[in-house]
């Protein structure tokens, strides 16, 4: 038995690819983050609002305005097929959305125009895809909004057959076949009794059911609940540098924070009031309170940084501005070190600076401002006492040091240390005490 001929797609070259121009009318939104042919998913909790940030999107989008930081490239036609709203609740929703934009007549008639949205309960699985096929026949969307993927999904949302079934061998062909790209709004699963929480790399995964639905998209957004009552985290997690946020210093930022407005529907940029029940907003004192009290002990600034991230929630750029801050008023000073066994690469510690008023913890844990004359020099007594504690460290250090030469039975170790008790204060561990001494006696 002759095998049917296939016909197969053409092979390029990888030199061919890297001299290949990148097409910018396939990009959608961001930085190439959602492109023609490809697809989102946009996962949150039940409640969390994902159809009001949908209907906020489709509008501004369909203006060619930006939504939730997110460009779009042109004004776009956009075909919302969903099965959780009932033609009253996108009524509500799309006139709340409209009026809290403040959108002219102009405005609301071009939105009406390039938005639609089509109501699909009951259809899953093959059905649901020839719908979307006869669909994007009619409307030639550029963006093709699914909400919620489990309504149309038609099977076992944990099966990887099953996903793979209706997503790479369903939709893909009809994303390619109409040139549009695709938003899948999704669920993450029910709370789970663990108290384990998810890592920074795992909210890609945070959605229910297959990995394969992650794997599958291109790229992800997650709507995360805050302890603050209406005010969400938004974190771009697969391939969110393309997202296209950028701080105040123009680097990329990987989350943001936005708020329930004060009509309930349109959303709005926002900075988190509240991280946990108690805690004041953060400042430049929040960042300063995470560097050690000592002056001699330092931070490293990636610790630093991720320290006031993840335990105080403050994000990114925030964290820097404030460094930046700390290091302007003289609270906090910096310098190089060298960091690995054999050193070669540089880090930056930071320390906090000497005679500069500056927040440290009381003996209960409560912030407390240290004055800067609170921070005097020493006095005569003071300095003679201190020069004493120099010299008790220094014996006890060369006493300790004789000991340890002395029981040494390799030579090339005896002579090493030996030089190293030459060295005297150049010693690192005598240098830590010593600077130790001084933080606690001053």
């Amino acid at each position: 038995m002759s095998l049917p001929t296939l016909s197969l797609p053409h092979a390029i070259g990888v030199g061919d690819l890297a001299a290949s121009p990148i097409d910018k009318t396939k990009t959608l939104l961001g930085d190439r983050w959602l492109c023609r042919g490809g697809a989102v998913v946009m996962v949150g909790s039940t409640g969390v609002g994902k159809s009001s940030a949908s209907m906020q999107q489709d509008i501004l989008w369909a203006l060619g305005r930006e939504a939730f930081g997110i460009k779009p490239n042109g004004a776009l036609n956009i075909l919302t097929i969903q099965a959780e709203n009932d033609t009253g609740d996108l009524a509500v929703m799309s006139r709340g959305v409209m009026d809290g934009l403040e959108l002219t007549q102009d405005e609301r008639d071009l939105a009406n125009e390039k938005a639609k949205y089509v109501q699909a309960m009951g259809s899953t699985g093959e059905d649901l895809l020839d719908l979307v096929a006869k669909y994007l026949e009619e409307y030639r969307p550029d963006i093709l909004r699914l909400d919620p993927l489990q309504a149309f999904l038609g099977g076992d949302i944990n099966s990887a057959e099953v996903a793979a079934k209706f997503l790479r061998s369903g939709l893909n062909p009809l994303l390619a076949q109409y040139d549009c790209g695709l938003i899948l709004v999704h669920h993450t699963p029910k709370p789970s009794r663990s108290s384990d929480k998810n890592r920074p790399d795992d909210f890609s995964h945070i959605g229910m059911g297959s990995s394969d639905i992650t794997n599958w998209a291109r790229a992800g957004l997650y709507i995360e609940s805050s302890h603050e009552r209406g005010v969400y985290r938004f974190r771009a997690t697969k391939r969110g540098g393309a997202i296209g946020w950028r701080d105040e210093l123009g680097e990329k930022e990987y989350d943001r924070w936005y708020k329930h407005g004060e009509n309930n529907w349109v959303w709005e940029a926002t900075t988190p009031s509240i991280r946990k029940p108690g805690q004041k907003d953060y400042s430049a004192e929040s960042v300063m309170l995470i560097v050690p009290e000592k002056t001699s002990e330092g931070i490293y600034r990636s610790t630093l940084i991720a320290k006031a991230n993840r335990s105080a929630g403050i994000p990114i750029a925030k964290v820097k501005a404030f460094i930046e801050q700390l290091l302007d008023e003289g609270q906090l000073k910096a310098k190089e070190a060298e960091v690995g066994k054999k050193g070669g690469r540089k880090a930056t510690v930071y320390h906090r600076a000497r005679g500069v008023a500056t927040w440290y913890r009381d003996k209960n844990g409560r912030p407390q401002m240290k004055a800067a004359d609170q921070i005097r020099p020493p006095t005569i007594e003071e300095e003679e006492e201190f020069n004493d504690g120099i010299r008790r460290i220094t014996w006890d250090w060369e006493s300790k040091m004789r000991q340890k030469i002395y029981r040494e039975t390799d030579l090339e170790k005896k002579a090493a240390l030996q030089v190293q008790l030459d060295q005297g204060t150049d010693n690192q561990e005598l240098a830590l005490r010593l600077s130790e001494w001084v933080d606690n006696n001053k």
